[in-house]
């Protein structure tokens, strides 16, 4: 099956299972996997790093969601004590780009987690996300 059609059967037996929030994660450069998924969301997050380059995919991305769907963006492995990271805050406020209070940051112990079940002490940031995401989607 192609891309848009997993993301379908994903989103149907999520539906069928009585499950609350489904994540669909599609790989960057794939426009209908991107497309069938945004069709479905009522969230699009859009993860970026801090370099300019990042943010160049970020107004892709957020141009091409549009205005039917909220989009927002997660600053991901940034390191919050640079200029970098404050011009990138800087530049999604001044264009007006939703983004979550919470980035997370540049961690080693995150890339060993990977394939794992994590304890909530382990969650550190991605619990803060969390919690954003539901209160946006509860609003």
């Amino acid at each position: 099956a192609d891309a848009s059609g997993l993301a379908f059967e994903a989103l149907q037996k999520a539906k069928a299972n009585g499950t609350d929030v489904l994540l669909i994660d599609t790989a960057p450069g794939d426009p209908a996997s991107q497309t069938a998924a945004v069709a479905r969301a009522d969230l699009v997050i859009v993860p970026s790093g801090a370099a300019r380059l990042d943010l160049a995919r970020v107004w892709a991305t957020v141009d091409a969601v549009g205005q039917a769907v909220p989009s927002v963006v997660l600053l991901n492995r940034v390191d919050p004590r640079t200029r970098t990271y404050a011009d990138t805050r800087a530049v999604l406020e001044a264009e007006g780009v939703p983004s979550f209070t919470t980035a997370i940051p540049r961690r080693e112990a995150f890339n060993v987690l990977a394939g794992s079940w994590p304890t909530p002490a382990q969650l550190g940031p991605w619990a803060d996300v969390a919690a954003e995401i539901q209160e946006m989607t509860q609003r």
